[in-house]
């Protein structure tokens, strides 16, 4: 009889650990989907309202870009306020008549724009944070 219940209690808490898994990764997919059909919209506003704006294409399947993309993450919680960090996925297709304004081969690929929508720098490959801060000091 108790292993009976044990089993039940089991199967309980693994039914709710599995909806729990699997809301949230639909909640992720869901964010990622708006995040991805918001970026060309908020880089517009962005530039319109002559705010910098540092504008990464990647892709999730690109090594670069997950090693990339940790370290912009940190640049935009340290100057979040002062600059719009946008982060396009390119295996979106939402992203693709966005992504192929740039004439990019290779990911990640970053535009920084300044407060005038002039490209202040771009590059293809990865910053150390380090270089990232320093890119970001200049245009401020």
């Amino acid at each position: 009889m108790q292993k009976k219940i044990r089993y039940i209690y089991f199967l309980i808490f693994f039914t709710i650990l599995l909806t729990t898994c699997i809301g949230y990764v639909q909640h992720l997919n869901m964010s990622q989907k708006m995040e991805n059909q918001m970026a060309e919209k908020a880089f517009k506003t962005a530039i319109e309202m002559k705010y910098p704006v540092v504008l990464v294409f990647y892709a999730s399947w690109c090594q670069d870009s997950l090693g990339f993309i940790p370290i912009v993450r940190a640049q935009e919680n340290k100057f979040g306020e002062k600059v719009l960090f946008i982060k396009v996925n390119v295996d979106d297709e939402a992203n693709n008549a966005f992504a192929g304004k740039y004439n990019f081969k290779y990911l990640p690929h970053t535009v920084v724009y300044d407060r005038m929508g002039v490209v202040f720098v771009e590059f293809t490959g990865i910053k150390t944070h380090n270089q990232m801060e320093e890119i970001i000091i200049k245009l401020l």
